[in-house]
């Protein structure tokens, strides 16, 4: 059977050690594959530098996984947008040592090709899990380089790994500028992802917008400016995320794209029912993943007026109510960089 062949060369191909290049304490795995013709098992060990497979003897095993065989060959297939919820199902939340299992699972990683910077973020575990998913991070850098696309806007930054690739891909084409909205960046992220950027030396491809989306948002749709591109993923609530569509939608190009983080959540999920019955977008499927979903503008249309009054009057509230919470508790907002 072809699957038995895949999961086959796929051991046959890791006889050797596979460098990792990471830093974290030594894990040994046992992975126990159940396929039509029986169980497949074998361990791989991860010291940080490299791993190694072991399919003979029973090795002591710090982690055992147990998966069939169509699932482990979907993330062999190239699927790695994958891992994130295999790891959910099969692994428990140390995510320390995911930078080596990704090596271990995808040798020819692309990160390789990349700024150095980027690969360092995908190798380092303490970014883990909050850092943009890397096949996420990728799609959105292969479509501002495969489309020439000139201006993007992403609304969180957080460690940055969206931000510098797709600032690496304005860098590679030569032109192009991206804006990334986000207050939390010093007081929630020690500024980590201006760090990053700055370290990267795609700076001159890059702008931060230390306010909330929605003055932000405002703010960029006063000075008529529109994007080719624009990524939400701030505030995850379904009031959140469908006022910063609306609000995006405003600035986004006819024929731009619109890319939703975590678009499996359900208010990720509701807030994509609204936009396709109500707004001209057409999905692409083969740029989208288990948790991006992203979309082309293919007219413009504003939406419904009711929805708009009713997403502002309850983004209003929000905003009121988050006011109310900083005065009480005496926290003043972190004034920044520039």
């Amino acid at each position: 059977m072809a699957s038995e062949r895949s999961l086959a060369d796929f051991l046959e191909a890791r006889r050797k050690p596979v460098a990792t290049d990471s830093a974290h304490a030594p894990v040994t795995l046992g992975f126990r594959i159940q396929g039509p013709a029986g169980t497949t098992r074998f361990a791989v060990s991860l010291n940080g530098s490299e791993a190694i497979l072991n399919t003979s003897g029973e090795p002591q095993v710090d982690r055992d996984v147990a998966c069939t065989q169509e699932e482990f060959e979907a993330l062999l297939a190239g699927r790695s947008e994958l891992l994130g919820p295999f790891w959910d199902r099969h692994l428990p939340p140390d995510y320390s040592f995911a930078p080596s299992l990704y090596a271990f699972l995808f040798p020819d990683h692309p990160y390789r090709d990349l700024n150095p910077v980027l690969r360092d973020l995908y190798q380092t575990s303490s970014y883990y899990p909050t850092v943009t998913p890397f096949p996420q991070g990728h799609i959105l850098h292969c479509i501002v380089l495969e489309h020439s696309l000139d201006l993007t806007l992403e609304i969180g930054l957080a460690f940055g790994g969206s931000a510098l690739f797709i600032c690496n891909a304005h860098q590679r084409k030569g032109t192009g500028h991206h804006y990334a909205v986000d207050p939390f960046q010093i007081h929630s992220f020690n500024g980590v992802g201006l760090t990053l950027i700055r370290k990267a030396g795609l700076g001159a491809y890059f702008q931060w917008l230390p306010t909330t989306a929605q003055a932000a948002l405002h703010a960029l749709s006063a000075t008529g400016m529109t994007f080719d591109l624009i990524y939400i993923d701030g505030d995850h609530g379904f009031t959140a995320v469908l006022s910063d569509f609306l609000q995006a939608n405003a600035l986004l190009k006819t024929g731009g794209f619109l890319a939703l983080d975590d678009s499996h959540f359900p208010s990720g999920v509701r807030a994509l029912q609204v936009i396709r019955r109500h707004f001209p977008y057409q999905a692409i499927t083969d740029r989208s993943t288990d948790r991006l979903t992203v979309l082309r503008k293919i007219s413009h249309a504003d939406g419904p007026a009711a929805l708009r009054m009713m997403t502002a009057l309850c983004r209003g509230a929000m905003n009121l109510w988050s006011l109310g919470r900083r005065l009480k508790s005496r926290v003043l907002p972190s004034r920044g960089l520039t």
